[in-house]
């Protein structure tokens, strides 16, 4: 798969995804949760032994596309289907993923950037990075139960 809003690359083991929208502050279209989720069914056939998110520019992830150049009226958008079939399936893809995940976060992490950021196993922060999304409720699917242990260690890296 050809990727237009993030990068992908494998050195010496290590794999980063890029989220890489700069211009909109990484925002999570339909087609980046889709590419995102084309890399991370990658990761493990490159041989990688971790793998590193961050986003391109002054933010890590500012959440979801709002603007998303839909034609249709906003009122009758269904915005629960963006969860259910993209950022859901996301995120159970990071938690079953066999290699750990550390997210690099500077800039914004907003809405579900910051859960992207907090589902990695390890979460390296700039002290530029500013949360707008403190509260973490546990996933519960129907493949993944809501007791699923979640650990979270914050390093501040300095600026």
């Amino acid at each position: 798969m050809r990727y237009e809003h993030i990068t992908l690359e494998c050195i010496e083991g290590v794999a980063t995804i890029t989220i890489n929208r700069p211009e909109v502050l990484n925002a999570l279209s339909m087609q980046t949760l889709d590419e995102m989720m084309d890399a991370l069914d990658s990761v493990a056939a490159m041989g990688a032994r971790t793998l590193l998110l961050r986003g391109a520019g002054r933010a890590f992830c500012s959440g979801a596309d709002l603007s998303g150049g839909v034609q249709e009226d906003p009122e009758r958008i269904d915005r629960g289907r963006a969860l259910e079939t993209g950022f859901n399936p996301l995120l159970e893809s990071m938690v079953r993923l066999p290699i750990p995940i550390v997210s690099a976060v500077s800039g914004a992490a907003a809405g579900g950037g910051c859960g992207i950021a907090l589902a990695a196993d390890i979460v390296s922060a700039k002290k530029s990075w500013r949360p707008a999304s403190l509260l973490w409720i546990p996933m519960a699917t129907p493949t993944l139960p809501c007791h699923m242990p979640v650990c979270l260690v914050l390093i501040f890296a300095r600026g």
